[in-house]
Order: structure tokens, then C-alpha cells, then sequence
């Protein structure tokens, strides 16, 4: 279990898009998962504080995603598990 959320952050840490960014950027990745009864979403809800230790950055819902925020979009991404998708939109906070 521990694996897949390390395996998942690294994508997301490594991805192209987000190389452009500094470590000290202020943003913020917010998430969805489909099928939300996946292992993959049980596994993220149950290890959503490791995740946002991992990433450093705040990891929030997506349904949580303001229009006032989305305005920021710096990627969006889906990435492709095991048992379902994860669609990825990291804001640039302002």
C-alpha cells in the first residue's frame, strides 16, 4: 500500500509540467479518483497526510477547486493506476 503512495507521488513530483516549478512555489494539487470504490482511492483517502508530507505541498479534492483558483492552473494530468485514474490539476496559489 505504501509503495503505490510513493510510486504515485513520484509521478506527480517527476512530471514535466511540474519541473517548471520551483520547490518554493506556491501551490497547491488538487485530486479526483474514478472509481472512487478503487483500491487506489481507499489507499489515497486512508494516506492522504503521508501524501501531502511527500509532496510538502497541500493534496485537497477536487471538488474543493474554486473558479476563483482555477484561474491559476499551471497542468492538469490523469495518471493511470492499477484499478482506476487519478486526475491531477496543480493551482499556482496567488
Amino acid at each position: 500500500m505504501v509503495a503505490h503512495v510513493h510510486k504515485y507521488c513520484d509521478m506527480l513530483i517527476n512530471d514535466d509540467a511540474l519541473v517548471k516549478l520551483n520547490p518554493t512555489d506556491d501551490v497547491t494539487t488538487y485530486y479526483s479518483i474514478e472509481p472512487q470504490t478503487s483500491e487506489i482511492s481507499r489507499i489515497t483517502c486512508k494516506q492522504r497526510d503521508e501524501i501531502d508530507a511527500i509532496l510538502k505541498k497541500p493534496y485537497v479534492l477536487l471538488n474543493n477547486l474554486t473558479n476563483k483558483e482555477n484561474r491559476n492552473l499551471v497542468t492538469t494530468k490523469k495518471l493511470s493506476m492499477k484499478d482506476g485514474e487519478i486526475n491531477i490539476g496543480i493551482i499556482q496559489n496567488t
